[in-house]
């Protein structure tokens, strides 16, 4: 049992030992697509997207750097979108460039990367919908 916790702890401290990493303040356009859900309330705390994280990207993301997220995952990609959405400095492409299109909800109807996933060519072939942001530094 004791170990299991501390594999746990280990596995905790690891999205905060990236955000202090060399990676993460030498990122320029860092991009999140389609991280595992850890769809169990108690298991969020895994997400890779998290605060710590996302400090450490805009203490370190220089002006006109871009962030790309996606998720096949609605309630991560909402969970995704809302931690960037709040950040003031930050805003999303479509009110940059009017070249990168958004269906009603604000998702950017295209991988504006030109790179696709597996998870996200998989995922499309099923049918299923994948949620995108892409969010520009203005300050």
């Amino acid at each position: 049992m004791k170990w299991v916790q501390n594999t746990q702890l280990a596995r905790k401290e690891a999205v905060a030992a990236f955000a202090k990493s060399w990676l993460a303040k030498h990122a320029v356009n860092p991009e999140f697509m389609c991280p595992d859900p850890h769809f169990k309330r108690r298991h969020h705390k895994r997400r890779i997207v998290q605060k710590s994280l996302v400090d450490s990207i805009m203490n370190n993301l220089t002006l006109g750097g871009q962030v790309f997220v996606q998720s096949d995952v609605l309630e991560v990609a909402l969970d995704m979108r809302s931690q960037f959405d709040a950040l003031s400095n930050l805003q999303h492409m479509d009110a940059v460039d009017h070249t990168f299109h958004c269906d009603p909800d604000g998702w950017l109807l295209s991988n504006p990367t030109g790179i696709r996933t597996e998870r996200e060519i998989h995922a499309e072939l099923e049918g299923a919908k994948i949620y995108r942001r892409m969010y520009q530094k203005m300050s």
